[in-house]
């Protein structure tokens, strides 16, 4: 686990706030509600998390804020909020409409993955995008690291290579947050 959660560590932080200052951000919108996180040098860094993701962030109002990890590899960085994390506001699966919950999160933590990947609530969300069946059995991607449900990895039926476990955050439903 402790090298899943990144919230500690100096080199993440540093990475992602030198990659939101070239982009000149100071705030990133909760990637639920759009509610605006001011980011601070600091921990917490918001307040809420911090994540990277391999999926380009669709639509606006998202700042496409890229960090390049590698040669071929490129993440996204996103923000969830306290309040979407703790549920003041209705989070759920479109497909099965089970809630989302942040609350194991570290708040004012950077991960380094994508967080609504590392915990698929039902079969909709490790289908393969190619051939439509389960890319992986929900058991065995509760057997991959938080950081591995991020990463491209190929189908148990068609090989077809994807981030199969990353989805759009149009797959989530979102009630208005509490004020």
């Amino acid at each position: 686990m402790d090298d899943d959660i990144l919230g500690g560590t100096d080199d993440l932080r540093q990475l992602v706030l030198g990659g939101l200052a070239a982009h000149r951000v100071g705030k990133l919108p909760c990637c639920l509600c759009r509610r605006q996180l001011l980011v601070y040098e600091k921990y917490p860094v918001v307040d809420g998390v911090i994540f990277l993701t391999p999926l380009e962030p669709q639509p606006s109002p998202f700042q496409r804020v890229g960090i390049r990890l590698s040669e071929s590899k490129v993440m996204y960085v996103l923000a969830v909020c306290v309040q979407c994390m703790v549920g003041r506001s209705r989070v759920a699966c479109r497909a099965c409409n089970q809630p989302w919950s942040g609350e194991q999160l570290l708040l004012g933590a950077i991960y380094g993955y994508d967080i609504f990947a590392a915990f698929p609530c039902c079969e909709s969300r490790v289908l393969c995008a190619e051939c439509q069946r389960p890319a992986i059995e929900q058991t065995g991607a509760s057997m991959l690291s938080y950081s591995q449900c991020s990463g491209l990895f190929n189908c148990e039926h068609c090989s077809y290579e994807n981030c199969h476990l990353v989805q759009p955050f149009s797959s989530y439903e979102v009630a208005a947050c509490a004020q």
